[in-house]
């Protein structure tokens, strides 16, 4: 038991108020414990340990003044364990740290049991000066219990917590390029993995994706069907389409692309050699040796004027290199709402233009559509 005694004069006679600043940095008002009588107000701490340690203080007002008066409560005890470790689902591949906050007096010091990892703690944790133990890029072998142990002279206290590690959201398209040529039937598969299994959900860049239509079927493999393509319907059938994989935990996007191939073009040709609406996606293949000509007339920086060179606008993208040429994607959006703006990038500058009708937007090298290319490919002309 620990008793503070608060004595006290004033006329009137003032109130009395204690408060209690803890080791935690946690300011409480004490009302229970506390007996005020005559000049004299004695709090009795009963059975105190830590938490009851910090600073005392004694209060006393009355309609004139206040007046207070301070002490210290020092509690030698076995540690207590403030914040556990805590069970946690992780998604693999993360950094994570788990905290194990101690007080004590006299000082404690931490240790942690980890998962036996033939026979060693994992190499990739680390024990931290605050207690704590980090988790670089979390594994597999992660996974199972973590016990921290707090202890001084007095006394020892543990605290275990459970780690699970799950496997990250994956996706991916089998045959994510298909062109339209020939072609009245589309299968884009999406493969997806992940703990727990995520669900798919596919949409066309750049507009709404109908589910109406009663030609595009939806399977709960995670494939996407178009069928029964027609010349009436193949400019809403090609896109740019994405197919996301998400479990609440993680998620994972990959893209397809449905397109009308037009095959091998020159230095010269733009965009808009082919009118479609918005939405629409087409592919070329672009020379080697483009970025000598015709570099005046790149507006944008993605989406670009539909009057820009394509295989100009594909080299200042990136997607293409001038040693090699290649293939170009892209797909129609809506100029009246883009911003065409002026860049230097790759040798060749671009200008800025205000809104347009339509823009052309280059699929992303970042996109997976595009292979490493090898081959040369001739000027035409």
């Amino acid at each position: 038991m620990a008793l503070l005694d608060c004595e006290f004069t004033g006329v009137p006679k003032p109130k009395i108020d204690w408060q209690h600043l803890k080791p935690d940095g946690h300011l409480v008002t004490l009302t229970e414990g506390v007996i005020t009588a005559d000049n004299s107000s004695i709090l009795t701490v009963n059975n105190p340990t830590f938490l009851d340690s910090g600073l005392y203080t004694c209060i006393a007002t009355n309609r004139y003044e206040s007046q207070s008066t301070t002490g210290v409560l020092n509690v030698t005890a076995p540690p207590i364990i403030l914040t556990p470790p805590k069970n946690q689902s992780v998604i693999k591949g993360i950094d994570l740290t788990l905290h194990c906050i101690v007080i004590s007096d006299p000082l404690a010091y931490i240790t942690w049991v980890f998962p036996d990892v033939s026979g060693h703690k994992p190499f990739n944790a680390f024990n931290n000066d605050d207690g704590s133990v980090t988790i670089k890029d979390v594994e597999q072998l992660n996974e199972g219990s973590y016990t921290c142990t707090a202890t001084n002279r007095l006394g020892r206290v543990s605290a275990s917590a459970t780690l699970t590690v799950l496997e990250p959201v994956t996706a991916t398209i089998a045959f994510p390029l298909q062109s339209l040529t020939n072609s009245r039937f589309v299968a884009l598969d999406c493969r997806a993995s992940g703990d727990p299994i995520p669900a798919i959900k596919w949409d066309k860049i750049g507009v709404t994706l109908d589910r109406t239509e009663t030609r595009y079927i939806f399977l709960q493999n995670g494939d996407f069907i178009i069928s029964s393509i027609t010349k009436d319907t193949e400019e809403k059938d090609s896109g740019f389409y994405s197919c996301t994989a998400d479990n609440n935990l993680s998620n994972a996007t990959a893209y397809a692309i449905v397109y009308f191939d037009h095959g091998d073009v020159d230095c010269n040709t733009t965009f808009d050699n082919w009118n479609s609406g918005i939405g629409a996606a087409h592919g070329v293949v672009c020379p080697q040796g483009c970025l000598a000509m015709n570099n005046d007339d790149v507006y944008g920086s993605n989406p670009y004027s539909v009057n820009s060179p394509i295989c100009s606008a594909a080299l200042h993208n990136g997607v293409t290199d001038n040693a090699l040429g290649g293939l170009v994607l892209w797909y129609v959006v809506d100029g009246r709402s883009s911003i065409f703006s002026s860049s230097t990038s790759n040798g060749i500058s671009s200008l800025s233009s205000g809104p347009l009708f339509e823009g052309a937007m280059i699929v992303e090298r970042d996109s997976g559509l595009y292979k490493s290319e090898t081959t040369k490919v001739p000027v035409i002309g």
